[in-house]
């Protein structure tokens, strides 16, 4: 039995044929506002994120404050983020936009799009998630004041997008297989929850030792809550209570932080060894690299408008949004094309004949292109090299270790597998080279000579059959 009796499924029925047949000038005159203003909405986030994910480290840091006057990139910033504060309002003066905030009463949270609604629907779910982005960007970037509460509390919303959030109907049966929290993810996560930490307790660093015990405590019950495990499986809106393999490793790197930071008697240490700058550089290039997997939950979409491909045709979009409310524009947009890959270790070689493999001396130089390029401590080679002789190359286990929320260390908690992997190598092939004896901890590391000379006349091979192309020096192993 249903429950319901004829009349109640007969008024049923009637309510289903009334949202069939309702049309957009049927909708209350502020929900017809909200879907007529979607367009400007998606269009000055879309500028938006194009802009931070083609800036420079340096241009973002400059970014971070307000500017009279300067570039002509900061001017569009400046032109857009106005713009963009004033269309929000539109919809909410709280910091992230919901569907229930398009259409009030008509389309409710995890539930389907109304009918009416269908032929926007991809428009107003890609026009939410750019804009919840953005807001999160610029709550980093300072230039919204909601704090780490706010990014805390919903970083996986953003960087972990569910099936059901995504634009596309295609991808949201792949429900399932989002919404978790994975190991790069879990790394930022992590590093920001010791941002958080060392934020919260700067204005109390000069309290007695008494009080700061107390402060530390509390503190670190706040972002590190015992409660963890309920906080992921609610974010996960599924039904669930199991966490996947990388949540569960995200917790235990969560309390070999806590005790970490517990420890810490040194606020100050502590913010030169978890360096702001550092955390905003990783953040960013995380975002520039996956903004398309952020938005659309999948890598790969060329979906570029023609608009905005340069700044003067940005500067023509500013101007355009600024003064016609009903801009129409291509709601699906690719937001993302993979940055180069992360660059070659760069170390100097000397021509020692030791058992040690070579040290980084090489200094940094200035690159104002958004690329990962970190040269190696001298730390850092240490740890590397005790983790290689006690576990071989597993990569994966050495940063469990000595990662980010490592059991023994964190003195590899900027590297990632891929880098420890290219670093041994060189090492590997630097003693091969000089037909020095290659130590023990190396001998199982991937790579020899004879490899080495067949990828080196592939490469050749390739770039003589180019036309108008000339060899380049392989620098994989010199300086």
């Amino acid at each position: 039995m249903s429950g319901l009796s004829s009349t109640e499924e007969q008024e049923t029925d009637t309510v289903d044929e009334i949202k069939v047949n309702l049309s957009l000038n049927d909708l209350p005159p502020k929900t017809q506002l909200n879907i007529d203003s979607i367009d400007l909405l998606e269009n000055v986030s879309t500028q938006l994120l194009k802009l931070l994910k083609t800036s420079s480290v340096e241009s973002l840091i400059q970014l971070t404050v307000p500017h009279r006057g300067g570039s002509h990139e900061v001017g569009v910033f400046d032109t857009l983020l106005a713009l963009f504060i004033q269309v929000k309002k539109v919809y909410t003066d709280l910091p992230l936009l919901r569907v229930g905030d398009i259409a009030p009463g008509l389309w409710l949270a995890d539930e389907q799009c109304p009918y009416v609604l269908k032929p926007k629907e991809s428009l107003i779910l890609a026009a939410i998630r750019k804009a919840n982005i953005v807001t999160y960007l610029l709550s980093l970037m300072g230039r919204f004041q909601y704090g780490f509460s706010f990014l805390d509390e919903n970083f996986i919303d953003i960087f972990c997008p569910e099936g059901r959030e995504l634009p596309s109907e295609a991808d949201r049966v792949l429900t399932t297989s989002l919404g978790r929290l994975l190991k790069p993810q879990a790394v930022l996560y992590l590093n920001l929850k010791t941002q958080a930490y060392i934020s919260a307790m700067e204005p109390w660093k000069e309290c007695s030792l008494e009080e700061l015990a107390r402060i530390k405590q509390e503190t670190l019950d706040q972002v590190f809550p015992v409660n963890m495990k309920a906080f992921l499986l609610a974010k996960k809106r599924l039904r669930t209570n199991r966490l996947s393999p990388s949540e569960e490793d995200f917790m235990k790197r969560c309390w070999h932080r806590r005790e970490k930071l517990a420890a810490h008697l040194s606020l100050d240490e502590l913010a030169r060894e978890y360096d702001w700058l550092d955390f905003f550089k990783e953040i960013f290039f995380y975002v520039q690299r996956n903004l398309s997997l952020l938005v659309w939950g999948r890598r790969g979409i060329d979906r570029y408008d023609h608009h905005g491909d340069s700044e003067s045709a940005m500067r023509n979009d500013i101007l355009t949004v600024s003064k016609t409310s009903d801009a129409r524009l291509t709601a699906e947009q690719d937001l993302s094309s993979e940055l180069v890959a992360e660059s070659l270790d760069c170390s100097v070689y000397p021509s020692s004949k030791s058992d040690k493999p070579p040290v980084s001396t090489r200094e940094p130089k200035t690159d104002k292109r958004p690329k990962q390029k970190r040269l190696w401590t001298k730390e850092e080679e240490a740890a590397l090299i005790e983790a290689l002789k006690a576990n071989g190359p597993a990569w994966s286990k050495i940063l469990e270790l000595h990662g980010a929320g490592g059991s023994r260390s964190e003195a590899l908690k900027r590297r990632t597998q891929v880098q420890l992997k290219d670093k041994a190598r060189n090492w590997k092939m630097y003693f091969l080279k000089g037909g020095l004896s290659v130590p023990d901890y190396l001998m199982k590391v991937t790579g020899d000579l004879e490899r080495d000379e067949r990828s080196r006349l592939r490469f050749r091979s390739r770039v003589g059959r180019m036309p108008s192309a000339s060899p380049k020096k392989d620098s994989s192993y010199s300086p």
